[in-house]
């Protein structure tokens, strides 16, 4: 025999209370969750959508700012900069106390600048107003930290890093200190004055290798007639005679050219 066992109607009542009362919580948590998760979903695609506009207006920028610097006067800088460097390590005595010939830019000002030995740690001081060669050195360091500014800009070639990060620095450093230059001059030659000439005179030796490096032809447009070896940083500005700088170019582009840099 089976025993039947009489319920109380309130107390189904109230199970079935409870029980809708459950389905109902939990169906309106799913739904809730699917529209959260739409939600998530539909933010986070305006997200990658702002996101790939303001890409767009930055490259669109960076575009533009390429383009203003290269037509500005800190375009080539690093050239110039580098270029100044090499004509400077002509100028700077090896150490008279240690008689090394590597130093590193220690106070540096439109008109003096002081190295410091780093072998022996003596500092020698030239007056650049003196350095005719190299006279407007400071002017261009300030262009080249302009420029040097702007190196993130992918569409800006590489710039010459003049900077030799190997050597010491401190916190309270000026960045020029990690400048590294060679001294090149004897110490025999203390005596020559600084009244001497430049020459323009480009070396047989110096235009023997700018002809096989530029194949004969002008770096410009390509002729092979009417060529002229050109300073790359003008003669006028310094411009040293040196394979580095001196360049192929026919007489009508390096017409055109002037007095420009490049």
């Amino acid at each position: 025999m089976f025993l039947i066992v009489q319920q109380n109607p309130a107390d189904a009542a109230v199970f079935w209370v409870i029980l809708s009362f459950t389905v109902i919580i939990v169906v309106w948590a799913f739904i809730s969750n699917i529209n959260d998760e739409d939600k998530r979903r539909e933010e986070e695609k305006k997200w990658r959508v702002q996101r790939k506009i303001e890409e767009e207006r930055e490259d669109i920028r960076r575009k533009k700012e390429a383009s203003e610097i290269k037509s500005s006067s800190i375009w080539k800088a690093d050239v110039k900069m580098s270029n100044m460097l090499e004509m400077l390590s002509e100028e700077i005595f090896i150490c008279d106390k240690c008689k090394s010939n590597r130093f590193r830019f220690w106070n540096f000002t439109k008109t003096f600048l002081e190295v410091r030995c780093l072998g022996c740690k003596k500092n020698h001081g030239y007056q650049l107003e003196s350095l005719e060669n190299i006279n407007g050195i400071f002017n261009i360091y300030k262009k080249y930290r302009e420029l040097d500014n702007k190196s993130y800009n992918e569409y800006l070639p590489a710039i010459i890093n003049i900077y030799d990060n190997s050597l010491p620095s401190r916190s309270n450093y000026e960045l020029y200190r990690q400048i590294f230059i060679e001294g090149r001059r004897s110490l025999a030659d203390k005596k020559v004055t600084s009244t001497e000439k430049r020459s323009r005179r480009i070396s047989q030796d110096v235009r023997d290798k700018v002809w096989r490096r530029d194949e004969g032809k002008c770096v410009e447009c390509g002729s092979n007639k009417d060529l002229e070896f050109d300073h790359i940083i003008p003669f006028s500005e310094g411009g040293a005679n040196t394979y580095r700088n001196i360049q192929l170019l026919c007489e009508q582009c390096n017409r055109k050219k002037s007095a420009k840099i490049g």
